[in-house]
């Protein structure tokens, strides 16, 4: 784009456009509804599409994992950020920190980190051993940071405890939705009758999804413990109800038999049509860190969520209703049984109620972020 370069810039790095992940999705509508009240410029990769004018993108570097530790990205970050007299800095993740913190204090630009996850926690989880050199690492980061903007209030403890960071540098600016209540589900019936034919479906059969790119470990654990786990326990205790359970994401694991209930449909173009059609959403999540962002979109869209414990992490219970329901890790039993209970009750065909969108609307979260720019 040729505008000019605003002051604050937002650096993610990595390829973020098209959002194809609940990183990017994050990434890319944050930018987006922040330009919409606030001037700032996006700097990322080179592999980055257009955005188009949703906001203005500077692609900077190339997307390799060595730019996290390139002396070279080093002197065009300098360049760039003296050039354009940059004044505020907000970073998506704190990988980047090692080659930014000298020229941010040389330059005297203000940063603020945008903590997705408590980093070194999310890859202990998953087993990667150098977990306890990132530790040290997102401390001095978290420290140099003038603010710390957090996705879930759960992580905030953590940071205090964790890393000794003031309470009062943490802000609450989570995942947001454009919807401001529940869609209308008769609206999705003649969608529904196409999927259904698409995938041999019955039409009328109780619809469980999950969705999430399968290259990510977490979601990678998560399908096998709903087709190994939670699968036969619905088997175990269901007599009437008729299901298919439909996995959304990366590629298709088997093909499409017609009596098997369990639909491995690989990368959807459209997820909204699967997610608007389902009846039901499952998060069987029992690894990995923050906020699962398919939640949000999920509970958004009206869809009552069934998930373990680790898959509602960071997720305020008290602004979603009945429309997101814990079970904890491991307890299959009781996660069949909540799905059974939940179509038995048809209770998955209430509203999400109105403080969840007052809370999680895309332009509140927009306005807050505004409010802390403007008190640097």
């Amino acid at each position: 784009m040729t505008e000019s370069i605003n002051k604050t810039v937002i650096i993610t790095p990595y390829k973020f456009i098209p959002p194809k992940n609940g990183g990017t999705n994050l990434s890319y509508h944050f930018a987006k509804n922040v330009s919409e009240v606030y001037p700032v410029t996006a700097l990322s990769t080179f592999n980055n599409d257009s955005p188009e004018d949703d906001f203005i993108l500077v692609k900077l570097f190339k997307d390799r994992k060595t730019k996290y530790f390139n002396p070279l990205l080093s002197i065009k970050f300098f360049r760039f950020f003296k050039k354009n007299k940059i004044k505020t800095c907000i970073l998506h993740q704190p990988f980047l920190g090692f080659i930014l913190l000298p020229i941010l204090k040389v330059l005297n630009i203000t940063l603020i980190v945008y903590v997705h996850n408590i980093e070194y926690q999310r890859f202990k989880t998953i087993g990667k051993w150098w977990w306890w050199i990132l530790k040290p690492y997102e401390k001095l980061v978290y420290k140099n940071a003038s603010k710390l903007f957090c996705i879930s209030k759960d992580e905030i403890p953590e940071l205090t405890k964790e890393f000794k960071i003031k309470n009062d540098k943490c802000i609450l600016i989570p995942y947001g939705t454009y919807l401001q209540s529940s869609p209308n589900q008769a609206l999705t019936f003649e969608l529904r009758k196409s999927l259904s034919g698409k995938h041999n479906l019955n039409v009328k059969s109780f619809w469980i999804l999950f969705f999430g790119p399968i290259s990510y470990q977490p979601n990678a654990e998560a399908i096998h413990l709903l087709c190994e786990k939670i699968y036969p326990k619905l088997l175990e205790h269901n007599s009437k109800t008729e299901f298919n359970i439909l996995i959304c994401g990366g590629k298709k694991e088997m093909s499409e038999q017609k009596n098997n209930p369990i639909k491995h449909l690989g990368y959807v173009d459209d997820i909204d049509k699967y997610l608007n059609t389902a009846d039901i959403v499952v998060n069987p999540i029992v690894s990995g860190g923050g906020v699962k962002t398919k939640v949000i979109e999920a509970i958004a869209n009206g869809k009552t969520v069934v998930s373990f414990e680790s898959g509602a992490a960071g997720i305020p219970l008290e602004k979603c209703g009945d429309k997101l329901r814990v079970i904890k890790d491991h307890d299959y039993d009781q996660f069949a049984k909540e799905l059974l209970t939940i179509k038995k009750n048809e209770s998955y065909l209430f509203p999400t109620p109105t403080v969840f969108y007052e809370t999680f609307h895309w332009n509140k979260i927009a306005q807050k972020v505004k409010s802390e720019l403007g008190n640097l």
